[in-house]
């Protein structure tokens, strides 16, 4: 057989990790940035012939938990790349 290395690479439990933080933080962090809707319906109600309410309104809590997710999604996709840098770099030593 030829000396080729490729067939033999094997993934270890770190670089596993790395590349599931990632992804799944960057998977993470796009929804809460990009989908996550914080505003909430306020109910329709008449008062003496007025009508109030109906739209919808930005809810505190629900902002809180969009950054909340932002940042964990981004920081956990930060650590993965930290962690697949130093196990390039590793690499690269031995």
């Amino acid at each position: 057989m030829e000396n080729n290395k490729w067939y033999r690479k094997s993934f270890s439990g770190r670089s596993l990790l790395a590349k599931i933080l990632l992804i799944g933080g960057l998977i993470c962090g796009i929804y809460f940035l990009l989908f996550f809707d914080t505003s909430v319906q306020v109910p329709e109600q008449e008062f003496m012939g007025q009508t109030f309410g109906g739209e919808r309104v930005n809810n505190i809590g629900l902002m809180q938990d969009r950054q909340n997710g932002i940042y964990l999604g981004f920081g956990a996709a930060a650590v993965g790349l930290v962690l697949e840098f130093l196990n390039k770099r590793k690499k690269v030593e031995n």
